[in-house]
């Protein structure tokens, strides 16, 4: 019996590594996603104190450069928070278009396991018809040889 060949495995064997190379991308991606919004959310964190420090210091007797201080650290805070949140984004975008690419090579990996399947399933059928054919030719051959 000849033994089932799949003349598209080596394209299946590549994308699986592909596959595997974009999960890989993807799990970096989303690291760096959880690194920058952890770098947000402390920012965010000490300018939420700031401004509690700043309310304590307004109510009681403040001096005007203690407030001009932490009023100068408010304004940079403020920066850091919009330039950390566009960081945040563009990680995002990236975390989205890996997750897309995996969708895209997955489902490439998906139609040559199917046609594998679908190949596979026909030399079955094959085999088995060739078999069969095999085995009434035999019995052809047994029944004439006992007639004669």
């Amino acid at each position: 019996m000849k033994r089932f060949e799949f003349r598209l495995q080596r394209v299946m064997d590549a994308r699986e590594s592909e596959k595997k190379q974009r999960q890989r991308a993807l799990g970096d991606a989303q690291r760096q996603l959880g690194e920058a919004e952890l770098v947000l959310k402390s920012l965010e964190t000490e300018l939420a104190n700031n401004n509690t420090a700043q309310k304590k210091l307004t109510k009681g007797t403040a001096k005007i450069s203690d407030l001009q201080v932490l009023d100068k650290w408010k304004n940079h805070l403020i920066k850091q928070i919009s330039a950390q949140s566009a960081e945040v984004r563009r990680h995002q975008k990236a975390v989205e278009k890996r997750r897309e690419e995996l969708v895209e090579i997955s489902r490439e990996k998906k139609v040559l396991e199917r046609l594998k399947e679908k190949k596979q399933e026909e030399h079955q059928k094959e085999m088995m018809t060739s078999q069969q054919n095999f085995l009434d030719e035999v019995g052809a051959r047994n029944q004439q040889n006992h007639l004669s």
